[in-house]
């Protein structure tokens, strides 16, 4: 019984590190995303393909950037299994601005036979045609500009 409680305690443990090593590492990531935005119309634009374990840690990724944006937009993009995901995070004020995740991330994922949609602030869509996938992520800036 003592055996167990040794190994479900280094279990615990071994979690919590995990844990502060993926949000550390989110935000080194967030840093080099930063530094390589695209400024239009005074906001920051993002564009990237990303490794990361999750959906949920690129959800994570997008709240961290969307954190330290002042004004900008972000779509990440990562490979899971034979799909591709693409996530945006929009700022408020570009959401006023006429910039809404769900419309970006729908007609990003569409140029790879996907898509998808959410809201305003942070939407996720899936692509299909890995060819694409770089197009589709050029598309970024230029579709936050017309949408400006």
């Amino acid at each position: 019984m003592r055996r167990i409680d040794e190994i479900q305690e280094e279990n615990r443990s071994l979690r919590r590190e995990l844990e502060g090593a993926r949000m550390q590492l989110a935000g080194n990531l967030s840093s080099d995303l930063l530094h390589a935005a695209v400024d239009v119309d005074g906001a920051r634009v993002i564009s990237a393909r990303v490794d990361v374990s999750s959906v949920e840690a690129l959800r994570e990724l997008a709240d961290a950037l969307r954190g330290e944006l002042a004004s900008g937009a972000a779509v990440l993009s990562t490979e899971m299994g034979e799909k591709i995901v693409f996530l945006a995070t929009v700022t408020d004020d570009l959401v006023k601005r006429g910039v809404k995740a769900g419309d970006l991330v729908s007609r990003v994922a569409r140029i790879t036979g996907g898509g998808g949609g959410g809201k305003p602030h942070l939407a996720q869509a899936g692509g299909r045609d890995k060819s694409r996938w770089q197009e589709a992520l050029d598309q970024v800036v230029p579709l936050v500009r017309s949408m400006l």
